[in-house]
């Protein structure tokens, strides 16, 4: 999707590529939406584990379980942001768990599908963690210190 605009003015609005390649492949359709849950990873997970590490409140080669104490396996910080933990890539949490205080816990005692940084496999998990680590530091959940901290950051004298 291309688009050029002036304020909410299209000015050029245009879909190239696929929308869908297997079972078949459809174009890209300008009405095409598209779930964008997975950009929170990046935008502001990973970007909050930054401001964390810039304030020098986490190392990032220490272990998650530093700072998640019911996290029993040694998993460095490192690897949940580089997808290199181990761990599956998903799980239906919402079914598994019963409260959230379980989560860590319930992550620390599955079994890893790879050993710890031999490999790259996209998972959810792994930050599902770093949210709990940054909740357990700053006391706040991830989408309120992302929104303080990145979203709308007051001016810093």
């Amino acid at each position: 999707m291309v688009g050029i605009f002036d304020d909410d003015n299209p000015l050029f609005l245009d879909a190239y590529g696929n929308r869908m390649i297997t079972p078949q492949v459809l174009s890209m359709l300008k009405e095409t939406l598209f779930d964008l849950a997975s950009l929170t990873k990046s935008v502001a997970t990973a970007t909050s584990v930054m401001i964390l590490k810039e304030r020098g409140l986490i190392d990032l080669n220490h272990d998650i379980s530093l700072y998640l104490t019911e996290f029993k396996r040694k998993i460095s910080i490192f690897h949940l942001l580089t997808h290199t933990s181990g761990l599956p890539a998903w799980r239906p949490l919402y079914v598994e768990v019963k409260h959230r205080s379980d989560v860590v816990k319930y992550l620390s005692d599955l079994n890893l599908e790879y050993e710890t940084g031999s490999k790259v496999v996209y998972s959810c998990l792994g930050y599902i963690l770093l949210g709990e680590m940054i909740r357990k530091i700053t006391g706040l959940g991830l989408d309120e210190f992302a929104d303080r901290e990145i979203f709308k950051p007051r001016k810093r004298a």
